[in-house]
């Protein structure tokens, strides 16, 4: 158990350092903890597996129950192409998510999560989109308007310090 513990505060102190963003490792534990049946499986019950991926999950701004979610819809493969396309013609933004299929399928939930990320844009882009645009990317990438939101905002702020925010004009 002891070991376990260490071995994720490894994973979780790597990927503080590689991002820059501190993350809080009690509440990673705990819900590490909480892992169970099928995502416990897609993880291979490897604790430093199921960590990793619920530091990432947090280093978007989200929970790992939203990550398996995504890859649950990005493998409804009719609906998620045709998602796809849709957000496509409406944004005129070119998105490719055959590496987030792939590592959907595959149970890469690293990957999945970076690509995700990368098409998603930027909270800037996806504010001066109007409201069919935003819904359409959002279901694109397999998840609500409202979870694409949160996790534009915390890949936004995270890393950046309360100066750098106030002086970027983001007072709140």
């Amino acid at each position: 158990l002891r070991e376990n513990q260490l071995m994720a505060h490894r994973v979780i102190n790597d990927l503080e350092v590689e991002s820059g963003i501190r993350l809080n490792h009690k509440e990673i534990l705990e819900e590490v903890g909480q892992i169970t049946g099928h995502i416990r499986v897609i993880l291979g019950g490897n604790v430093k597996e199921m960590a990793a991926a619920v530091a990432q999950a947090k280093l978007m701004g989200l929970e790992i129950k939203e990550i398996i979610s995504i890859s649950k819809n990005l493998l409804d493969f009719e609906s998620a192409i045709s998602a796809e396309l849709e957000a496509e013609l409406l944004t005129g933004k070119q998105l490719n998510l055959e590496k987030a299929r792939l590592a959907a399928l595959t149970g890469d939930e690293k990957t999945l999560m970076e690509e995700v990320k990368k098409n998603a844009g930027s909270l800037v882009e996806f504010g001066k989109m109007n409201v069919l645009q935003q819904e359409a990317l959002a279901k694109a990438m397999g998840m609500s308007v409202d979870t694409m939101s949160d996790m534009l905002f915390q890949q936004d702020v995270a890393g950046r310090s309360v100066e750098q925010l106030r002086a970027a004009g983001e007072e709140e």
